[in-house]
């Protein structure tokens, strides 16, 4: 799964940042929902992600009895020359 992210950065020009380590997560915890339930339907996938267990490319995801999910959710960055960065 990493890789798949990493690839997807360079694609976009950049290391991956933390946006899309998310949203690559959460694409990630969705399709195994929807594999689990057989079916895209919105009922089933919910069903699955709520009680479900997902490794993701950030680590394993899970959701708690509010739907939050259970994953950092932050970025390490640095003020540098005007502007936000992720250290490399």
């Amino acid at each position: 799964a990493r890789e798949n992210a990493d690839r997807a950065a360079r694609m976009l020009g950049g290391a991956p940042s933390g946006t899309l380590l998310s949203t690559y997560a959460a694409i990630e915890a969705w399709r195994a929902a929807a594999t689990q339930a057989g079916s895209t339907a919105t009922t089933g996938v919910s069903d699955q992600l709520s009680r479900g267990r997902f490794e993701t490319v950030l680590g394993p995801l899970a959701f708690d009895e509010k739907g939050d999910a259970r994953i950092p959710s932050y970025d390490i960055v640095v003020w540098r020359n005007g502007a936000w960065r992720v250290p490399r």
